[in-house]
């Protein structure tokens, strides 16, 4: 009886998970406050899993990475990358990219490097940005800090009593798949992505942008025709809101009247130009104006604005900034720009106020393409002092001088003590989500583990498998993981796995690490859409990106990426102890 309650309760959170019936950490801090006031684990047990080491140490690389992405050390280097040659370029690109996020979150790498990999002079932004989200991904296979993914991980496989992962023990695999992955991006990649730039098509540009016809406007009693609106080269009138009428196509012919919206698609390098009709108002904020203040910027997949209108967010009163355009990849939308639901990777044109850049809610909220800094940079003495520090505590943990995890704490204090980082960069930064996600999933692991849920699975994964014996389930787990991280998330795929892997290590007798291995390379394996993984999303609006897209050029790398795993994973860590 207890199984199956537990079970379904599994099955439910998957369900959910897949539909994005609710945020990640309010579904998995449900399951577990349920299974707490059930019974199934103590509060003790429950309060440890939330200070575990590998959770305490993601929670200060992410805090360090608010200080190491203000060095610009990332910026400094990738300038160096691109070049006539396109080959050269993307092997450059893609191999610094991965270098970075086996050591930085690649969530802070991606975002460094978004805006200079878009606005480069030698490839399209289409050719490029896919790349940098799977070198990213590519990189943080290489190391444990590497991603939270194999944080996480660990922190299972310290809760399980096996020996900690070391810090360079992905190395072994992880160093591999970025030697074949970035040569694969820098020879196929160009042939396999969108031309989209090159492309003449409405379509390339699904930039969706608003704009009133004022009482008195000279616009007022001329067709679209006649005042011109036809004739920019990058802007396309394409409907027009007149009250609850929606007027689509709009045709040169319609003549305008006071109060109508028309809804402009397109490239937004001509946006400035419509500055010149006069009584054409693009905001309904009346004080904003196209000068020189537009951002753009992409929704971050743990914003709050997730899920709402821009009314209902009441936008410009949180961040002093008016939303211009909004692009969703090459989705067509349709409709008033203030009532578009904001989607988790949606691009977003912003006018910003005097004040925007001084809100403690933009990192949380937003990935910025445009260049516009959010804070000063550090200067080249200081900068080197912060990763010079910062690398000293990565070798010394990996000589095993000090633990990692004093060794992140220390350098907290001091960069605190040298005015690197202040309290409130601190608040702005805790990653309270994530916490809650991993704190609670360690604790459902233990609850699948002590029902027997996960023995049951486990079992069932090994009797369907015996015909390719061990080999065979840990193919299993892998593929399994690979799926689920594709479906739902990364660390959730992790969560749910782990207890499965994990038991049937136990029920064959064999070495658990192959079968964490196979639960950490499977869910970083996240190429086939753009929901599976943050950077792949962080990219697709930028690069207008169609979800096909990430199929077309995601299938051969998955391929690629799981034979690799596949074929080494046993090699390096065998099934007998």
């Amino acid at each position: 009886m207890l199984e199956t309650g537990v079970l379904a309760s599994l099955v439910l959170l998957v369900v959910l998970l897949v539909r994005g019936t609710g945020r990640p950490a309010v579904l998995f801090g449900g399951l577990l406050a349920l299974y707490y006031f059930a019974g199934l684990i103590e509060t003790k047990t429950m309060l440890q899993n939330f200070v575990n080491p590998s959770l305490m140490v993601l929670v200060l690389l992410i805090i360090l990475s608010s200080v190491i992405e203000r060095t610009a050390v990332v910026e400094w280097m990738a300038r160096f990358a691109f070049s006539t040659n396109r080959f050269a370029s993307l092997l450059r690109f893609t191999g610094m990219t991965s270098l970075f996020s086996a050591f930085l979150n690649n969530t802070a790498v991606v975002a460094s490097m978004l805006g200079m990999a878009k606005n480069n002079r030698h490839m399209l932004p289409s050719k490029i940005l896919i790349p940098l989200s799977y070198a990213a991904i590519f990189g943080g296979t290489m190391t444990l800090i590497g991603t939270s993914t194999n944080l996480i991980v660990n922190g299972f496989v310290i809760e399980a009593g096996l020996e900690p992962i070391g810090l360079f023990d992905f190395l072994y695999v992880g160093l591999p798949i970025v030697v074949v992955g970035t040569l694969f991006l820098s020879l196929a990649g160009p042939a396999l992505l969108p031309d989209y730039d090159a492309k003449k098509e409405k379509e390339e540009a699904q930039y969706f942008l608003e704009a009133r016809v004022e009482e008195g406007s000279p616009l007022i009693g001329r067709s679209i025709q006649e005042n011109g609106l036809r004739n920019m080269e990058q802007l396309f009138v394409a409907e027009l809101l007149r009250g609850k009428e929606l007027v689509s196509p709009v045709t040169p012919r319609e003549v305008l009247q006071a109060g109508d919206v028309l809804i402009f698609t397109g490239n937004m390098r001509d946006v400035h130009e419509l500055n010149r009709f006069k009584g054409l108002s693009i905001f309904d904020d009346s004080r904003c104006t196209l000068q020189t203040n537009l951002t753009e910027v992409v929704v971050s997949h743990e914003s709050n604005l997730v899920g709402k209108t821009i009314k209902e967010a009441e936008f410009r009163m949180k961040f002093d900034a008016a939303v211009v355009a909004v692009r969703r990849g090459n989705e067509k939308l349709s409709g008033k720009l203030g009532n578009i639901r904001m989607q988790a990777g949606d691009t977003l044109l912003l006018a910003a106020g005097e004040d925007f850049s001084k809100r403690d809610n933009l990192k949380k909220n937003f990935y910025f393409v445009s260049d516009r800094p959010l804070t000063k940079k550090f200067d080249a003495k200081s900068s080197l002092t912060i990763m010079m520090l910062f690398l000293g505590v990565i070798v010394l943990s990996a000589m095993k001088i000090i633990l990692f995890l004093k060794g992140l704490l220390f350098l907290l204090g001091l960069f605190l003590f040298m005015k690197f980082l202040d309290l409130a960069e601190i608040k702005r930064t805790f990653p309270f989500e994530l916490v809650l996600i991993i704190g609670s999933a360690l604790g459902i692991a233990q609850v699948l583990m002590q029902s027997g849920v996960a023995g049951m699975l486990g079992t069932f994964i090994t009797a369907t498998t015996d015909w390719m014996g061990v080999y065979g389930s840990f193919a299993a787990i892998y593929l399994m993981t690979f799926l689920l991280t594709e479906i739902i998330t990364n660390n959730a795929a992790a969560a749910l796995s782990f207890p499965i892997a994990y038991a049937t290590s136990v029920s064959l007798g064999a070495d658990p690490m192959p079968f964490v291995m196979a639960v950490a390379y499977g869910a970083s394996a996240s190429f086939l859409s753009p929901y599976g993984y943050q950077t792949n999303l962080m990219v697709y609006g930028p690069g207008g990106y169609k979800f096909g897209d990430y199929v077309r050029i995601g299938l051969p790398v998955s391929l690629l990426y799981s034979v690799v795993v596949l074929t080494l994973v046993p090699l390096f860590f065998p099934f007998s102890g």
